[in-house]
């Protein structure tokens, strides 16, 4: 008569542990590759969307960027005004860029006779960037052409006289190419 015993043995448990540890490796690799990749779209959509409206509005003002001009509330403009912003700040940049304005840059929250332009782009101070998390937007008014980031980990960088706009960040991405030439 033979027994017939019932259940694994501890080299057949050992195969599929080792296995399902091979597998779940390569998943796991392929899935953090995959999440930083996302990261790298998402700041490259973002500066093409950012470089568009700028373009925008340079040519409906005259071919100036916005933050070239102090962002003062516009004539005629009888919603709650914000707080007006200096020219050649990162506050300027984004009451231009996110609300209606005039031919000088003067904006309103709402569209009158005298801010037929806009809005561009709903930035707000909450918007980072998607590599290395932070919002921060530096300006400068250099007008050089090129420019490089200042370091490691920032926001963007925008030149108010070139128009240029970067993401401010020196490191690599997972190709070896600086986010900062992006």
């Amino acid at each position: 008569m033979s027994t017939r015993r019932f259940g694994f043995t501890l080299v057949e448990l050992l195969i599929v542990a080792v296995v399902l540890s091979i597998f779940a490796g390569i998943v796991y690799t392929q899935m953090s590759g995959t999440t930083q990749q996302a990261k790298e779209a998402s700041l490259a959509s973002f500066l093409s969307r950012v470089r568009g409206a700028l373009d925008r509005y340079r040519v409906d003002h005259g071919g100036d960027y916005p933050g070239r001009r102090a962002a003062i509330t516009a004539p005629g403009c009888t919603s709650a005004p914000l707080t007006p912003a200096a020219a050649g700040t990162p506050a300027a940049v984004r009451l231009q860029l996110r609300y209606f304005t005039d031919a000088q840059g003067r904006y309103c929250t709402e569209r009158v006779a005298t801010t037929p332009y806009g809005p561009y782009l709903d930035w707000n101070s909450d918007t980072a960037n998607a590599v290395t998390g932070s919002a921060e937007l530096i300006t400068i008014t250099a007008g050089w052409l090129t420019f490089r980031a200042d370091g490691r980990g920032g926001g963007f960088k925008l030149d108010t006289i070139s128009g240029r706009f970067i993401a401010n960040d020196t490191s690599l991405d997972s190709k070896g190419v600086p986010y900062d030439s992006y």
